[in-house]
């Protein structure tokens, strides 16, 4: 069943679209009429080809997006969600590849096992986050904060980490090749057998980390003040390595 009024849309599961029936566009439609129930990946594709143009879902922003764990495998790619405020939701294997998340609220979200390569998190508020085992590869996390954040096999291969807050993450195995860390805040991290082949740290900040078993081969560690790091358990093959700032 499908209502239209001055305000929203409302769908539900069974609803069948039909190309110009509606007076208002669907960034309307009200998610909490979603939750719990099974939605599958035709009825978001849905919901986000019959949006305006340029699909903001500004409107939800007040919203917090939960669903339950039966729900998985959701496709938000290509999504625009800009400063769109998750706290709190539990978004498991969800599809957000390529989406934009900029200045997105995703504190003490569970994005366990989430599809985020190529997507845009800069300045995103991802502290207390779970994303454990998920795919961030080429993500923009530039600026963003990821205090508290799990991501023990996480995947940020090629990832813009710019200017990230990292304090007391939990990144055990996580995998950072030629992750660009430049100016990160890397304080308290467990990095615990994590693989940093080729990752660029020039200029990070790194105290009271946990570096046992990392890969650090071929990394760049120009510019950062390593007085108390060490890497006797770490393998450091070809490392660049500096003490003085540049």
């Amino acid at each position: 069943m499908a209502s239209t009024n001055n305000t929203y849309t409302q769908i539900s599961d069974n609803t069948t679209l039909v190309p110009g029936f509606y007076t208002q566009p669907l960034y309307y439609v009200v998610f909490s009429e979603l939750v719990n129930k099974h939605l599958t990946k035709s009825l978001v594709n849905i919901v986000l080809d019959y949006t305006s143009p340029n699909p903001t879902i500004e409107d939800l922003r007040d919203n917090k997006f939960s669903f339950s764990d039966c729900v998985i495998d959701l496709d938000l790619s290509h999504a625009y969600l800009r400063q769109v405020d998750m706290n709190g939701s539990t978004l498991r294997k969800i599809n957000l590849s390529y989406a934009d998340l900029s200045y997105a609220n995703l504190c003490y979200a569970d994005l366990t096992g989430a599809n985020l390569n190529n997507a845009n998190l800069t300045g995103a508020n991802l502290s207390e986050i779970s994303l454990n085992n998920a795919d961030l590869t080429g993500a923009n996390l530039s600026g963003a904060n990821l205090t508290n954040a799990n991501m023990i096999g996480t995947t940020l291969t090629n990832a813009n980490m710019i200017g990230a807050t990292l304090t007391n993450a939990n990144m055990i195995e996580a995998t950072l090749t030629n992750a660009n860390m430049t100016n990160a805040k890397i304080h308290n991290v467990c990095l615990q057998n994590a693989k940093l082949v080729g990752a660029n740290l020039k200029n990070a900040t790194i105290k009271n980390s946990n570096l046992n078993g990392a890969n650090f081969t071929k990394a760049s560690v120009i510019g950062v003040d390593l007085t108390y790091i060490d890497f006797r358990d770490c393998v450091t093959k070809n490392m660049k390595l500096t003490s003085e700032f540049e």
